[in-house]
C-alpha cells in the first residue's frame, strides 16, 4: 500500500514538473512574440511616408474621383440588366476597369481629409481680404478728397525773380584796403579786421612762454624766430573766451600748416537787418561813405541765408560809388590767416603731382578782386 502511494506521488511530481516547463516555455514564447511585434510595428511606422497637406489634398481628390467612377460603373451595370454583355471584348474591358478601380480603392485612406480645418482657414483668409478691401476703399476716398481740395486751392503767386550778377573779377585799386562785411542770417555785419586780429594777438603774446615750440637762433646765439605749437594755440582759445562785442574768436590749425587760421564767428543778433540797412542813418551807409573818402573797396562774405542783406548793402555801396566784390561762403565761420604767428608743422605735406603748365594761369589771377 505504501509503495503504491509513493509511486503515485512520484508520478504527480513528474507531471507538475512537466506542466511547469511547458508554462515557462509558453511565457518565453509570448515575450519573444511581443518583442517581435513591437519591433515590427516600429519598423513599419518608420517606413511610412510623411503625409503633408499636399499629399492629403491629392488623396482626397483621388478618393472623390474613385467614388465618382464607382457610381458611374454602378449606373452602367444597372443599365446592362442581369445578363452580362454578349461581346467578350467589352466584358474583358469592364473587368479590367473594375480591377483597376478596386486597386485604387485599396490605396485610398479609410477617412476623407479633415476639410473642416481647411474651411476655417479659408474663412480667415476671406475675412482678411474683406478688411484689406475696406482699407483700400478708405484710402481711395481720402485721395479723392485731397484731389478735390487741390482743385479748389488757388495757384500760388510766383515771386519776382532775384537778379544775380555773376562776379566779373578785376584787380582792386592799387593801395586800396579791403573792408569786409559778413552777410549771414538775414543781417550784414562789418568786420573791423585789424581790431579782431589785434585782440587775438594780445592773447597769444600774454601766454607766449607757454605756447613756444622751439626758438631759431643765428650763429651768434641771437633769437631769429620763435615758433609756436599749433595744438597749444588751439587749446588756449578753446578754454579761454576770446572775442569782441560782435564776434567770438577761435584758432584752427591744419596738420600741414605753418601759420594758424583765426576763426571769426558773429554773435547772435549782431549786424543790421534789411530794414535797418535801408534807413538813411544806417551804420553800413556811414561805412560806405568813409570807404569812398579813404579810397578803399568792400568785400562781402555772403552765406545763403544772408543774400537779401547782401543785395541791400550792395545797393548802398553802388549808391556811394564804392568798388565792391562778393565771395559765396558755405562754412560755419570765416577764417583769416595770422601771418605774424609761425607754428611748427605737424606733418610734412605729400609731394605735389605734376601739373600742366596751362594750369598755372590760375595763379596769375589777382588776390584782391572786385566785380
Amino acid at each position: 500500500m505504501r509503495r503504491r502511494q509513493r509511486r503515485e506521488t512520484g508520478s504527480m511530481d513528474s507531471l507538475l514538473d512537466t506542466v511547469t516547463n511547458v508554462v515557462g516555455i509558453l511565457v518565453i514564447l509570448l515575450a519573444v512574440t511581443q518583442i517581435g511585434v513591437a519591433t515590427a510595428v516600429r519598423r513599419i511606422q518608420e517606413n511610412l511616408p510623411e503625409v503633408g497637406p499636399e499629399m492629403l489634398r491629392q488623396s482626397q481628390e483621388a478618393y472623390e474621383s474613385a467614388q465618382d467612377e464607382v457610381a458611374s460603373l454602378e449606373r452602367e451595370f444597372r443599365s446592362l440588366g442581369k445578363e452580362p454583355p454578349a461581346d467578350p471584348a467589352a466584358l474583358e474591358a469592364l473587368r479590367r476597369q473594375v480591377a483597376d478601380l478596386v486597386g485604387k480603392a485599396t490605396k485610398l485612406p479609410e477617412k476623407p481629409p479633415d476639410l473642416e480645418r481647411l474651411r476655417q482657414q479659408i474663412q480667415k483668409n476671406d475675412k482678411r481680404a474683406a478688411d484689406l478691401k475696406k482699407q483700400i476703399e478708405a484710402a481711395e476716398k481720402r485721395l479723392a478728397q485731397l484731389k478735390a481740395q487741390l482743385d479748389k486751392t488757388p495757384e500760388p503767386a510766383v515771386p519776382p525773380p532775384t537778379v544775380v550778377h555773376l562776379p566779373d573779377p578785376r584787380p582792386a585799386p592799387d593801395g586800396a584796403r579791403a573792408l569786409h562785411f559778413i552777410c549771414r542770417e538775414g543781417r550784414c555785419l562789418y568786420i573791423q579786421e585789424d581790431l579782431v586780429v589785434e585782440k587775438a594777438m594780445n592773447v597769444i603774446r600774454g601766454r607766449a612762454r607757454d605756447l613756444v615750440h622751439h626758438t631759431d637762433r643765428d650763429k651768434y646765439g641771437r633769437v631769429k624766430r620763435v615758433v609756436f605749437s599749433g595744438p597749444k594755440l588751439e587749446a588756449l582759445f578753446k578754454r579761454t573766451a576770446v572775442g569782441t562785442p560782435n564776434f567770438d574768436l577761435g584758432i584752427r590749425v591744419g596738420k600741414y600748416a605753418t601759420r594758424p587760421a583765426l576763426e571769426i564767428r558773429p554773435r547772435d543778433g549782431r549786424g543790421e537787418t534789411v530794414d535797418q540797412l535801408e534807413s538813411a542813418n544806417s551804420r553800413c551807409a556811414r561805412l560806405m561813405a568813409a570807404a569812398r573818402r579813404g579810397g578803399n573797396y568792400v568785400r562781402f562774405l555772403v552765406w545763403p541765408d544772408g543774400y537779401e542783406a547782401y543785395l541791400a548793402a550792395r545797393r548802398i555801396a553802388d549808391r556811394y560809388g564804392v568798388p565792391a566784390g562778393w565771395l559765396p561762403q558755405t562754412g560755419s565761420v570765416w577764417r583769416t590767416t595770422l601771418s605774424e604767428v609761425p607754428i611748427q608743422r605737424q606733418e610734412e605735406p605729400p609731394p605735389k603731382p605734376a601739373t600742366d603748365p596751362k594750369d598755372d594761369k590760375a595763379k596769375d589771377l589777382p588776390k584782391d578782386v572786385i566785380d
